[in-house]
């Protein structure tokens, strides 16, 4: 991608560091007593992952990417094509096969839906419910008689993720089923995100994206049409939505005040 280019949609770049070192101050975020908002920090790293997954790979569906034709079909149904109508199945998975470890991809729809969609609507994890089919199938679910696997999230420092031993330690765990015993001595399967895990990654999927995006034209070319509807994404349009009509006369109204009392003001300081 020629500089030209790169600096024309540089606001989707500008953005996209802003919000990478305001992950950064979240996942370094503690209270007194060592505790740290772990599904907070779990959740904003996958939702910067669906912005930059739906900007790079914007699919409609299984073969087909966002079209000129189909951004301009909805722009005269809904007034804008919004990253809404990308689907993250096939977007961001599809960044999470190129620009991550295969473990993310693998377990793509459990992530997806357990802390990505768990965290923003349930405010925490959703559980697996296995239901025992077939005994040659179904393998350790049946012979240790499991209905449940649970999803937790694991924090670490992130600085202490430079350390050689911790890494390792923590990355055997990270998207990972680890065996977990109670104080009964009851068996517990849980499978573990870590979220400062994810921010290494990331940092590592969007250094080798850009690395791509200067050298491949057809990436070039789906990203011109992600940002396209990322940046329609970020504007509401006054006077074309029934919606938005009565919002919008309640701040001409407040606006028309603002600017009386303001005119008022202007000439009292001019006569002074």
């Amino acid at each position: 991608m020629s500089r030209k280019i790169f600096l024309k949609n540089y606001p989707f770049f500008h953005w996209l560091k802003l919000s990478v070192s305001d992950l950064e101050k979240i996942l370094r975020c503690k209270d007194e007593k060592g505790n740290s908002p772990n599904f907070l920090q779990s959740q904003s790293c996958l939702q910067i992952c669906e912005i930059i997954g739906k900007v790079s790979f914007p699919y409609k569906s299984t073969k087909t990417l966002q079209t000129e034709s189909y951004i301009e079909k909805k722009s005269r149904r809904l007034h804008v094509c919004t990253l809404n109508d990308i689907k993250p199945e096939l977007s961001v998975k599809k960044f999470f096969e190129i620009y991550f470890p295969p473990l993310y991809s693998q377990y793509f729809e459990l992530i997806w839906d357990t802390y990505r969609n768990g965290h923003i609507h349930l405010f925490r994890p959703k559980y697996y419910k296995h239901f025992p089919t077939d005994p040659k199938k179904d393998g350790i679910w049946t012979k240790y008689n499991l209905s449940e696997l649970i999803f937790g999230v694991l924090y670490t420092e992130l600085d202490k993720l430079d350390n050689t031993e911790t890494f390792e330690r923590i990355k055997n765990k990270h998207l990972h089923i680890n065996i977990i015993a109670d104080k009964k001595n009851s068996i517990h399967y849980v499978f573990y995100l870590c979220p400062q895990m994810v921010y290494k990654d990331l940092l590592i999927g969007i250094k080798k994206y850009k690395r791509d995006l200067h050298k491949k034209r057809a990436l070039q070319k789906q990203f011109l049409m992600g940002n396209k509807i990322y940046t329609q994404s970020t504007r509401l349009e006054w006077g074309k939505d029934r919606k938005y009509s009565r919002i919008e006369s309640k701040l001409e109204k407040e606006a028309q005040t603002k600017l009386t009392s303001f005119n008022k003001l202007e000439g009292m300081i001019y006569k002074d």
